[in-house]
Parts: C-alpha cells; sequence; structure tokens
C-alpha cells in the first residue's frame, strides 16, 4: 500500500541518484570519462571531502563503493585507508582511477558487499580487506600479462561473490590475510571469477590465536610509523 515512502529511496540516498541523473544529461557534449568524474566530485562535495588530487579522487570512488554516507563513514574509511603503506596506496589509486577505455582496467563486482561483510566481521575488518584488495589487484595484474595475447580488452569484470560469502565466516586474520594465495581465477572472456577454493573454505573455522593477534597488533603499528615516516620526507622534499 501507498503512504509508506520507499525502504532504499530515502532523502539522503535520492541525492546519490540525482547527482548520477544530473552528470548524465551531458552525456551528448561530454566524453565518459568527464561525465564519470563529475559524479565524483559531485559526491564529494556532498560528503564535504577532499577531491583535489588523485588520491583523493581514489578515496572518494572507495567511499562510493563503500557506500559512505557521512563525515563519520568517511573519517572511518580514511583512517583504514592511512594503515596502507605508500606502495598499497598507489596500487589502489592507480586501480579505482582506471577508466577501462585508455587503460586497462578491472571492475570488481560485489565490492561493495565485500566491504560491508568486512567491517561486520571482527576478525576482519575493512584495513585488512583492502590490504587482501591490493593482494588481488596484482594478482590480477599478473594474470592478465599472460593471457594478453588471448584478451585484447581495455576492460574486465571480476566477479567477488565467492570472497563475499566467505568474509562472513572466515574466523582467523591469518587466513584471509592470505586467502588471495590459495584462490583461482576462472576465465569467461572478459568476466573473471574469483574461486576461493577447498583450500579456503576448510580453513573458515580456523579460530584466530593470540600470536596471530599479537602478530596482526605489532604489524599496525609498524604501518602507522612507516606512514609518519612517508608524511615527514615527503614535507622534507617539498618547498
Amino acid at each position: 500500500a501507498g503512504g509508506q515512502g520507499s525502504r532504499f529511496m530515502t532523502a539522503r540516498n535520492a541525492g546519490s541518484v540525482i547527482a548520477g541523473m544530473t552528470t548524465l544529461l551531458h552525456i551528448l557534449d561530454s566524453s565518459p570519462q568527464a561525465i564519470y568524474w563529475s559524479y565524483i566530485e559531485l559526491r564529494a562535495r556532498q560528503l564535504n571531502i577532499p577531491c583535489g588530487s588523485p588520491e583523493d579522487m581514489a578515496l572518494v570512488r572507495l567511499a562510493c563503493l563503500a557506500r559512505v554516507q557521512d563525515q563519520k563513514g568517511f573519517k572511518a574509511l580514511r583512517q583504514s585507508w592511512e594503515l596502507l603503506g605508500l606502495r598499497e596506496r598507489n596500487t589502489l589509486v592507480r586501480h579505482f582511477l582506471a577508466d577501462g577505455i585508455d587503460e586497462h582496467a578491472f571492475v570488481c563486482e560485489f565490492l561493495p558487499d565485500c566491504v560491508a561483510k568486512a567491517r561486520d566481521n571482527r576478525h576482519i575488518g575493512l584495513p585488512l580487506l583492502l590490504e587482501v584488495l591490493v593482494n588481488l589487484i596484482e594478482h590480477l595484474q599478473g594474470v592478465e600479462t599472460k593471457t594478453s595475447s588471448e584478451h585484447q580488452v581495455k576492460m574486465i569484470s571480476v566477479n567477488l561473490s565467492d570472497m563475499a560469502e566467505f568474509i562472513p565466516i572466515v574466523q582467523n586474520r591469518f587466513i584471509f590475510s592470505t586467502c588471495i594465495s590459495r584462490s583461482k581465477i576462472k576465465m569467461e572472456d572478459c568476466r573473471w571469477y574469483l574461486q576461493m577454493t577447498s583450500a579456503n573454505w576448510s580453513r573458515t573455522h580456523e579460530p584466530d590465536s593470540d600470536t596471530t593477534t599479537l602478530a596482526y597488533g605489532v604489524k599496525e603499528l609498524l604501518q602507522r610509523q612507516k606512514f609518519m615516516q612517508e608524511i615527514l620526507a615527503t614535507s622534507r622534499v617539498d618547498p
């Protein structure tokens, strides 16, 4: 019956849809890249977050994929991002800025589901998911290099539904952090499927040990220290 409104199309979600429709008004007089990045810029303005650098734009795109809707959500996303090293962040920036038209790009289907489920799993969290995403991107690039003669395409869709099902039930940070090494890529033309394989599924219920927890605590501290050192090194170089 009417009168109850929509479960999804709330006032907040409607802003994203209106922004998309606004940018599509220029579909006949602008390039696909210009239309897409103007939408990302509009979303940045709606969230009141910076979009002046390539890293900012990559973060805004990640925020859209992570369904961030306010400053609090973006702050948590930014904190997870800053736990990564410089190499990892550069890998993600290149990935999220690639357009699939002039540059090779991977479209990670079901990534929003992976983000949501990683947040809800106390053994994983968003920082670890980003680390695994870096591993996945590097693995996909290696596979693409080996098969480049067979697939002359700019954009490849990668189905992550199997990972999205794996994330809620894995109980060990180490198992998840190394899961890409035990996964396989199934190829069907321009669509690839990440398969977690039995080598991962059989280890979902291995509990986190004190040693694993301690090791990741130390790792996060080292990553924070490395990030601060990178900032200091950059500040010395800048005039």
